[in-house]
């Protein structure tokens, strides 16, 4: 979902409800909004929004190359193991600058249940870098803040099935 505007944007707010499917429906709590960040500038004008938040901005400014102000927003499910194969139907509340309205979002669940990240059997290539998460939200190395940053790393990385264990010897 992309919010745009010629004028700023306040009151940024996305809501899910339930979607209902063949025999039952994937609970609200299981879709998060996520909104985009725009963390990449260029001249002093947006170019890349790479982080994304669960955090609402609540408002968005005009960019002064583009000329619009852009609020992106991401829409995760988490499809619960025993949800039965079919179509899913719902809406997400969308509200900016005192306007609201629902967006349609629409999921088809298959008959198979992928594993469970622990039990996946591939080699996910990802390095975890405490300096580098440091730097990206800006904070003290090895302060409290960063192993805040750091903790939240930890647990994206366990959902690609990343094994921190020290089954390799080498820890």
């Amino acid at each position: 979902v992309v919010l745009g505007s010629t004028e700023a944007l306040t009151g940024v707010a996305a809501t899910p409800a339930a979607l209902k499917g063949p025999k039952g429906e994937i609970p609200a709590a299981n879709v998060a909004v996520l909104f985009g960040k725009p963390d990449m500038l260029w001249y002093g004008h947006i170019t890349w929004f790479m982080s994304l938040t669960a955090k609402s901005p609540g408002q968005v400014a005009v960019d002064k190359g583009s000329g619009a102000a852009m609020q992106q927003m991401l829409i995760r499910v988490k499809v619960p193991k025993d949800a039965a194969a079919g179509l899913y139907k719902g809406t997400v509340a969308v509200a900016a600058s005192g306007k609201s309205f629902d967006v349609p979002l629409e999921v088809n669940v298959s008959d198979w249940t992928t594993p469970d990240p622990k039990d996946y059997r591939t080699y996910i290539g990802a390095y975890q870098s405490p300096v580098s998460v440091a730097l990206q939200y800006g904070v003290a190395p090895w302060s409290e803040e960063h192993w805040k940053f750091m903790d939240k790393s930890f647990e994206l990385l366990g959902r690609l099935g990343y094994d921190f264990g020290d089954d390799d010897g080498l820890l």
